[in-house]
């Protein structure tokens, strides 16, 4: 991610099949983009998945008004969270496509004087350039990212002053400063240009503006592919995720809000927080069911090394009906049977992690490197899994209790050994003991550069954000760039992503 369940679709294809009592053709350029409360009401229970409650509501509003084109708006995103929840890529290159190029049919035939004509069928490319990429598909992505580009350029030059553009154009020029490097030749080559700092820096600007003027259509909706955005970057800088207003997005209220919400928690290392707000958000047949608060639950009970998060593992697999996160769910289990000491049933779950599911978010494929791992009989060294766990659950005194309790001599692989030099280093920097933090990194930067592990390629980034807290820029840039330079099998997008980001803050603070 990742990185969203259902009721029946017989009831979601009226609203999806040319229902209204025209065609697009037909309205001949004279359509209309008019908010009204209804519409407000509905795009509100879209974006907190109450889609039993809008679609009944978006086919009669069609019906009524056929020249008001907000409704053909509305029901991308209905697709759209169907595709990112529990999406597969046979629907979204089918059905999915299908219905997406018959709502642009509509948008097209808004009045050209109207800045929501071309804007609508832009943000439609945009977010499926978001889906494209979340399935690694990444010439689609750009292909649709760069359809979103030209229209919202030609829009800006037409409305400059028409808000929601500048939203839809933070999105994009994130998306495109988010891109790994060794696929910056695509973005390139179809001329897509922007940064991370850029686009961020342009949706907290929507986002002030909708703090100070509530009735901004987009003001949830902003807020939530912000923070969608910034999980997919793995940006955990609390500075940018300030910009979040909790007021608007309610845990309490909004299922996506505590996806949102609850995955900072547990990706800053609050996982008692994030077991708050997933006991606390809204559960029930009126919302669209979300498989991955099982796994998320789960995982918060692994970091405290709970056992009964088996359960929640199994609850995920019998419920969920797409092809992400299902390499996750079996790899978690694997580590389970293996703090149980129980091996076979180890390599029984890795069996699983190689035969289903697909790997397209970072954690499913991380199960499957560790999977390659299992078939060299390379099984993980259970102190440093036990450290790992409770690290990234914010139990940092547990943490470093378990790598004192783990012999360093007992450590086989050159991957094991790179790993707890990372390990104490990640433990040393929380634990505010930064020099030797340092120390740690720097060793597992000489020993761990250039291989696949992300072991050195994150020591790195944090040993720049370590020396840019001490306004030591020139070695916080070396690091960063240093950063950049290593190719890991996992989590490279987010970690060069953060690392660009660093490295256009320091271009300014050296300014």
């Amino acid at each position: 991610m990742k990185c969203f369940y259902s009721f029946c679709f017989l009831l979601f294809v009226p609203i999806f099949s040319g229902y209204a009592q025209t065609s697009p053709s037909e309205l001949n350029h004279s359509g209309f983009f008019k908010w009204n409360e209804d519409l407000n009401a509905m795009f509100h229970d879209v974006m907190t998945l109450k889609f039993d409650a809008a679609i009944p509501r978006l086919v009669k509003e069609k019906k009524q008004n056929t020249f008001n084109l907000i409704p053909h708006y509305l029901e991308d995103y209905i697709d759209f969270f169907h595709a990112f929840i529990d999406g597969k890529p046979k629907d979204i290159y089918g059905k999915y496509l299908e219905r997406k190029e018959e709502r642009l049919l509509w948008l097209e035939q808004g009045a050209e004087g109207d800045p929501y004509t071309l804007f609508t069928q832009a943000d439609i490319h945009l977010r499926w350039g978001m889906i494209y990429a979340l399935y690694q598909d990444n010439m689609e992505a750009f292909k649709s990212i760069k359809k979103a580009s030209v229209l919202l350029e030609r829009n800006n030059k037409k409305f400059p002053s028409f808000l929601p553009n500048k939203r839809a154009l933070g999105i994009l020029h994130t998306m495109v400063g988010a891109i790994p490097g060794k696929y910056q030749w695509g973005a390139s080559l179809v001329g897509l240009r922007g940064n991370v700092a850029q686009g961020l820096s342009e949706l907290e600007e929507v986002i002030s503006h909708g703090k100070r003027h509530q009735e901004f259509e987009f003001n949830e909706e902003v807020q939530v592919i912000y923070g969608m955005l910034l999980l997919y970057m793995g940006n955990n800088d609390l500075k940018a995720w300030g910009a979040i207003n909790t007021e608007i997005l309610d845990f309490t209220k909004n299922p996506m809000a505590a996806y949102i919400l609850a995955n900072r928690s547990m990706k800053t290392g609050k996982s008692k927080q994030a077991i708050l707000i997933l006991d606390k958000y809204p559960k029930g047949d009126e919302y669209y069911y979300f498989p991955y608060m099982d796994i998320m639950n789960g995982m918060c009970k692994l970091y405290r090394l709970d056992l009964n998060a088996e359960k929640d593992f199994n609850n995920f697999l019998s419920r969920y009906r797409g092809v992400n996160g299902i390499k996750e769910a079996y790899h978690r289990l694997a580590w389970i049977s293996l703090l149980k000491k129980d091996e076979s049933k180890y390599r029984y779950y890795m069996s699983l992690v190689e035969k289903k599911g697909e790997y397209n978010t970072s954690q499913d494929r991380t199960a499957m490197n560790e999977m390659e791992e299992a078939k060299l009989k390379n099984i993980p060294n259970i102190d440093l899994l036990q450290a790992r766990l409770l690290y990234d659950g914010g139990y940092y005194d547990k943490a470093y209790n378990a790598l004192k309790a783990c012999n360093v001599k007992n450590l086989k692989t050159e991957q094991e050994k790179i790993e707890y030099s990372y390990r104490t280093g990640r433990i040393f920097q929380k634990m505010k003991k930064n020099d030797d933090a340092l120390k740690s990194y720097a060793e597992t930067i000489e020993k761990g550069t250039k291989k696949p592990y992300y072991y050195a390629c994150n020591a790195a980034l944090q040993s720049g954000k370590i020396h840019e807290s001490r306004d030591e820029l020139e070695k916080a840039k070396e690091f960063y760039e240093k950063c950049l330079k290593e190719k890991p099998d996992q989590y490279q997008a987010s970690l060069h992503s953060q690392a660009k980001e660093r490295l256009e803050g320091l271009k300014k603070k050296q300014k």
